[in-house]
């Protein structure tokens, strides 16, 4: 489309899985993403794990929902949006329930 911004690699899988959200549209651009996606794990949190990654596919798909191709590419929309990992990893791999204003302040 005239206009957008989004990678080659990605742009006709995600037209796909925009013309029709689905089970099989969103495995098809899960699969293209993957590098992505991983590469999102490794610069945030570090090595990925099952669970991890688990949950970063499923933030990605939340995240293409606001995606706007006219605004910017969509690798850096996954890469911001996924910072949430962050977080994330910070709760599953604490031992005790410890606020998150007492783990930011140390």
């Amino acid at each position: 489309m005239k206009g957008w911004l989004t990678e080659e690699d990605f742009l006709e899988p995600y037209k796909a899985w925009k013309a029709e959200p689905g089970p099989v549209q969103n495995a098809s651009i899960l699969k293209t993403l993957h590098p992505t996606i991983e590469g999102a794990i490794r610069t945030h949190v570090g090595e990925p794990n099952p669970l991890l990654y688990g949950r970063a596919r499923k933030m990605t798909l939340d995240g293409l929902q606001n995606y706007d191709p006219m605004r910017g590419r969509l690798q850096s929309h996954l890469y911001n949006h996924l910072q949430g990992l962050k977080r994330v990893n910070r709760q599953q791999t604490s031992i005790l329930k410890v606020p998150e204003r007492i783990q930011l302040g140390r």
